[in-house]
């Protein structure tokens, strides 16, 4: 995965994103998973507001002859924005030799616009984090996200 450049990331992020909206169609549909993108970042906000402007630098450049645009039908609802104000705290604590450290959200829970999240699972914060992770309590260096839906 190119995670350093936000212009990769934010196609991969369109690409799955358009693909899960058009199998959806009319109906309710949750998108979850690590999508290597901060909250914030170029490739989050195309997620979450449904395009970028044309001066955004995270935009991906036009390809000649290609009329794909990294667009949405519709933004996607976080989860856990919509049940806790804000993303988690961090999402992944990782640490590959004697590089430093990283700390940060980059898992999520997406929803089509309109559907009711009833809750999600309490996080821990960067302060309560025992890491690097995996760890023996913690199997991953991804922590488990949680969210209830009500969709009907």
């Amino acid at each position: 995965c190119v995670f350093w450049d936000p212009r990769v990331i934010a196609v991969h992020a369109a690409l799955s994103a358009q693909h899960v909206q058009r199998l959806a169609g009319t109906d309710p549909y949750i998108f979850a998973g690590d999508f290597n993108l901060k909250p914030g970042s170029g490739p989050y906000r195309l997620l979450t507001q449904g395009s970028l402007p044309p001066s955004d630098p995270d935009l991906p450049p036009p390809r000649d002859g290609d009329p794909w645009t990294p667009a949405l039908q519709e933004p996607l609802e976080s989860a856990y924005v919509k049940a806790q104000g804000r993303e988690p705290d961090f999402t992944n604590y990782a640490q590959i030799l004697s590089e430093a450290p990283f700390i940060d959200c980059i898992d999520y829970i997406f929803c089509k616009p309109g559907i009711k999240v009833v809750s999600c699972d309490p996080l821990p914060s960067r302060a309560q984090a025992k890491g690097p992770l995996p760890t023996e309590a913690e199997p991953s260096d991804h922590i488990l996200l949680g969210a209830t839906f009500n969709l009907g």
